[in-house]
């Protein structure tokens, strides 16, 4: 059985519902990730809205939470 995601905002409510409470804590370092992705972006002149690049985005985004969850596992 996999494990429930953690949830980066839990609640009380957490424990009896898992499936309404808060963000997961991989999207949420995703989130906090994309400003500076998109900075980097922006400085190397690329357009942010064009749609392969907001996907490119998105995509380097989560690579960076997954190394952040992987860190995170291993330093407890």
């Amino acid at each position: 059985m996999k494990p429930l995601p953690i949830k980066a905002f839990p609640t009380a409510d957490f424990i009896i519902d898992n499936t309404k409470q808060g963000m997961d804590l991989r999207d949420y370092f995703a989130v906090k990730a994309m400003p500076v992705i998109a900075q980097d972006w922006y400085r190397d002149n690329l357009p942010l809205g064009d749609d392969d690049n907001a996907y490119a985005i998105a995509v380097v985004a989560y690579i960076m939470a997954d190394a952040m969850m992987k860190a995170r596992e291993a330093n407890g």
